[in-house]
């Protein structure tokens, strides 16, 4: 198998296919591999002798109600599954961060505000611009409003998939919605 074509030459549609199937399962086993470093990093966990609760109830009454950093580092030092819990939801959000396709659009509906103001094409368009108005009206944005607001929302779900609420909504905001 050739690993790339000669200079100005393509690959084959299959031999592509071919290759981006490889790199996806070579994804999939490094993400693995992630996952296992990041479960078991630090293995073994000493077994602890106290209940989760009764690990809170010991962090505030040592730091006096200390900060809550140092509660939940007391919590997981305490609880070895809540500890791979956690580990697990960081390395679910830190792979799906690898995935996140920012959209950033510098006008809010603009083709629909130009068809409306101009009157073309106006058959079946929202006759108001906010964020709620084609499900308030039940009418349509400009097809390329409406794949701009698709993608903003595809990228805003996949902030929130990877733990970056606040990333999301200022993504959000930036582009109006």
């Amino acid at each position: 198998a050739r690993l790339a074509p000669p200079r100005g030459e393509r690959l084959p549609l299959a031999e592509r296919r071919a290759a981006l199937d490889e790199l996806a399962l070579l994804r999939a086993e490094r993400n693995t591999w992630y996952l296992l470093e990041w479960l078991y990093g630090d293995w073994p966990r000493p077994p602890s002798s106290r209940a989760p609760a009764e690990a809170a109830d010991a962090a505030l009454v040592a730091w006096g109600c200390a900060d809550e950093q140092a509660v939940v580092d007391n919590l997981f030092e305490g609880d070895s599954a809540l500890a791979i819990a956690h580990a697990a939801v960081q390395w679910l959000e830190s792979v799906a961060y690898e995935r996140v396709e920012f959209a950033r659009t510098d006008a809010f509906h603009r083709n629909t505000l130009f068809r409306l103001a101009a009157q073309v094409e106006t058959e079946g368009l929202v006759h108001e611009v906010d964020a709620d108005a084609p499900s308030r009206l039940g009418l349509a944005l400009d097809p390329e409003d409406a794949a701009d607001e698709s993608a903003l929302l595809r990228a805003a779900w996949q902030l929130v998939r990877a733990g970056r609420v606040d990333e999301a909504q200022r993504l959000c905001e930036e582009c109006g919605q």
